[in-house]
This record gives structure tokens, sequence and C-alpha cells, in this order.
């Protein structure tokens, strides 16, 4: 009699512990499910652009994808167990699969559309903040820098339909935030912002990339200088020249004229304009080097004859490199 109580009970500890394991999902693998959105679309586009998507929380993708990703016909198995992330981005990724998991979608097919899988990631704020470490407010982003008073306005912006205001912030822990903000000017309500937070180099164009990204290292500052053409080294008077101040396209600028002519129409010489580009000589003259529209126009606004020297001053916001400052 004990023979048998023991062994039935060893069978329903066999069966209780069979079923634990099938009720336990590995939620590091997930089942997607391509739908084709058009005739010409092939797997190896849905590959990549889900490769494009996992770059953007935070995945490092330094081989092949058959590491991570395996194809059977129209269904795509991630594996995050095999993905590179360069913080808690997988800790995050499995409370996300749990949830798919739970779904009535993946109950249903054992699958989640590939599409749906990419909003959520991506197009989620709840879920693409947390996983590339965004904070969720502008205020905790602001919490952590100290905003320089200096701002630079653009109030003739193509893409805003209210006044823009960049800033910028001092460096902290080797960062430095650009601000944006799309601000209506009668109610100061900020409509939009955007940000970017990357290591400090001393540039106030953070966005800056290939050349001008090695070109535009610091130290820059935002001024509103009161010049005139004389005020300009000699390889930017001659190019003054060379257009007539823009009325020549010697250089084959492309639309030149059109561009020429919309910075004429909002040129006004008080330092309000979006801010140029120069570097100061150490023999105080400036050259520029960026925004050459935006000075022409402004420095018309002078124009007092054929001998510049007696032009008058305008005022233009430049951001300005003093050479005589840089270390040697």
């Amino acid at each position: 009699m004990k023979k048998s109580l023991v062994i039935f009970l060893l069978i329903v500890l066999v069966l209780s512990c069979s079923k634990s394991k099938e009720t336990v999902n590995d939620f590091s693998i997930i089942n997607l499910k391509w739908n084709q959105s058009y005739s010409s679309q092939t797997i190896e586009d849905v590959t990549k652009g889900l490769n494009w998507t996992l770059s953007n929380i935070g995945v490092s993708l330094k081989f092949s994808s058959s590491d991570y990703l395996q194809v059977s016909n129209s269904i795509l198995e991630l594996n995050i167990k095999a993905l590179n992330f360069e913080s808690n981005g997988r800790e995050i990724l499995l409370k996300l699969h749990e949830s798919i998991y739970s779904s009535d979608e993946y109950i249903l097919n054992n699958s989640v559309d590939i599409g749906r899988y990419v909003c959520l990631l991506i197009g989620a704020p709840n879920h693409y903040n947390e996983l590339v470490g965004v904070p969720n407010s502008l205020q905790d982003i602001l919490s952590k820098y100290q905003l320089l008073p200096d701002k630079g306005k653009i109030n003739n912006s193509s893409i805003s339909l209210v006044d823009r205001v960049i800033e910028y912030s001092l460096q902290e822990n080797e960062l430095q935030l650009l601000l944006s903000t799309e601000v209506d000017s009668a109610t100061n309500s900020i409509y939009e912002f955007e940000t970017i937070e990357k290591e400090f180099y001393g540039d106030p164009l953070l966005f800056a990339r290939g050349y001008w990204g090695e070109f535009l290292k610091g130290p820059w500052k935002l001024q509103i200088l009161n010049v005139n053409p004389e005020d300009f080294d000699e390889r930017t008077l001659n190019a003054f020249s060379e257009r007539d101040f823009g009325n020549v396209n010697t250089y084959q600028v492309p639309d030149d004229e059109e561009r020429t002519q919309t910075q004429r129409d909002i040129a006004k010489g008080d330092g309000t304009n979006e801010p140029v580009i120069v570097e100061k000589k150490p023999d105080g003259k400036y050259e520029l080097i960026e925004g050459w529209h935006r000075t022409m126009s402004i420095l018309l606004l002078g124009d007092n004859g054929e001998d510049l020297k007696n032009w008058g001053k305008v005022k233009i916001r430049a951001f300005v490199r003093d050479l005589s400052k840089l270390p040697i």
C-alpha cells in the first residue's frame, strides 16, 4: 500500500512539474508576423526596417541578423538575448514582450503584427522614452542643466508657424544641451520643443556633422556685431565685391537670386537675424564662414555710395570664434 502511494505521489509531482514548464514563457523570444503591405515588398525590406528600428532603441548591430532573427515564411522570430543593448534596454523590452504575450492577438495567433511591434517600440512615447533613457518631460531635462542667458530667435522660419527660440546650456558632466522651442510671441506658450544632448566640444551648433562638425569646434560666443563691409577681412571683402552684394551670381550658387531676395525682404539690421558664423582674426577683422545671403542683405541697409568706408554700421547677430583667444 505504501509503495503504491509513493508511486502515485511521484506521478502527480512529475505531471505537475511538466504542466509548470508548459506555462512558463521565454519572453526574450517573440514571433513577428509579416503581412505584405504592397506587391513588391520583400522579407528583406521588412528585415531592414526592423534592424533600423532596433538601432534606434539602442541596439548595437555588429553581426549578422541570422544570429538574432530567424525567418520562416511570413514569421520572423526575434531573440533579444542575442542583441547587444547600450543600457538596460533588454530588461525593458522583456516587460513589453510579456505584455504582448498576454494580448488577445498573440494568444490567438502566437505572433504580433510586425508593424504594430515597430509602432510600440518607436511610436509610443512611454515605451520609446524608457528604452532610450529620454526624460518624460521638458522640465525633467532642464533640471539637469543651466541654460545660458543668450538666446537665438528665428521669427521667420519656413518650418515653424510661430517664433523659434534656440538656447544652449553650460557644460554639465561633459554634456551640453541644445534646446529649440516653438513659442507663441503673444502668450509665451510653448507649442513644441526639441532637445539635443551631446558631449561638449564648445561649439554652439551641436547639430553640425561631417566637415562642419569638425570645423565648428569652439569656443564660440553668440554676439551682436556692429559692422559695415570694412570690418571684414580681405577674402570676405573680395567675395562681397565679386558678388556685388548678391546682385551677381559669380560662384553659381544654387537658387541664388531667390535666396538673396528672401533675405533682403526680411533684413532689418537690428541684430534679430538668424545667426551667421564668423571668425574674428587677430587684427580685429571678421571672416565670414556661413550666412552670406543674410550678411550681404543686412550690410546693404547701410549702403552709402561706392566707398565702403562710408557705409553705415548695421547690427548682425553672429556666432563668433575669436582666433586670438584660442589655445596655442
